[in-house]
């Protein structure tokens, strides 16, 4: 009769574990979130803007073939990537080769994360053409923002976008709060970064969209309290999705990859298409 219930018990365990490990992780979500925004609307016109994040790629897989394929149908004009492309400790080469695997005609942007960072100085690889010394990559297969701002030209019109960089700073790189009180020449301004980190000094700043990662959303659908105890580096404040901090539009992607533990619960990974619309909220 022990024995009955034992398994009576360990056979939900055992299919949660299951599909945590091996089916959720692997089921990427194509999710659409819209940005009421005027100056972002008639800037990115009829383009599509995809924002990604938190690849933690080890090579192309089951989940990075998802990620290409979901690709290649939306058939981006824009990839916004908001960092981590590598898993802890491994080669950034795969990340590299998954990045020139995006769709060819997408202009591709994006930060570094925490993750891509390391002693060896391999992070090099990630913006220069054969690591430290080497040419800084144009955009292939991706054009890195470390602390700089670049503004792009779309059908006669222009968009400032600035990358946030945090470990860059503690390195003495640029200097983000100066390229946050540059005059953005009545443009609409774009802020890349890995979280929301100098989330309200932008917000000030006049910017009208600020696209962040690094959470994973939790990778599971725990209690905000419960992450908050056990992942207290994290600002669980803006776990996931799109928020509204004084006058500038906030997207929090939950990423592809994961970290620390490979499981995903109630939170599959995704990729996020930005929808930019005249109308005010």
């Amino acid at each position: 009769m022990r024995l009955r219930w034992l398994w009576i018990a360990l056979v939900p365990f055992a299919a949660i574990l299951i599909y945590g490990t091996l089916i959720e992780p692997a089921r990427l979500v194509v999710r659409e979130v819209r940005v009421p925004s005027p100056p972002l609307a008639r800037f990115f016109g009829g383009a599509t803007v995809v924002h990604v994040s938190d690849l933690h790629t080890r090579g192309i897989g089951r989940r990075e073939r998802l990620l290409l394929e979901a690709l290649e149908k939306i058939d981006p004009d824009y990839v916004f990537v908001t960092g981590d492309y590598v898993h802890a400790n491994r080669s950034r080469e795969p990340a590299l080769e998954l990045l020139r695997r995006f769709p060819g005609r997408a202009e591709v942007w994006g930060v570094l994360g925490n993750v891509d960072y390391d002693g060896s100085r391999e992070s090099c690889l990630l913006c220069h053409v054969g690591g430290p010394g080497g040419p800084l990559r144009g955009r292939e297969p991706i054009r890195m923002l470390r602390n700089e701002a670049i503004d792009l030209e779309r059908d006669g019109r222009r968009l400032r976008l600035i990358g946030l960089d945090e470990m860059d700073t503690r390195a003495q790189g640029g200097d983000p709060d100066r390229l946050l009180s540059a005059p953005a020449d009545s443009i609409p301004v774009v802020i890349l970064a890995h979280t929301p980190w100098m989330l309200e000094r932008a917000a000030d700043s006049g910017a009208d969209l600020f696209l962040a990662g690094d959470t994973h959303g939790g990778q599971i659908a725990a209690p905000k309290a419960l992450l908050e105890r056990f992942l207290s580096d994290k600002d669980w404040r803006y776990r996931r999705g799109r928020f509204r901090v004084g006058g500038l539009w906030l997207h929090v992607d939950s990423g592809v990859g994961w970290s620390i533990f490979p499981v995903r619960f109630g939170m599959p990974p995704e990729i996020t298409v930005l929808r930019f619309t005249e109308e005010e909220e």
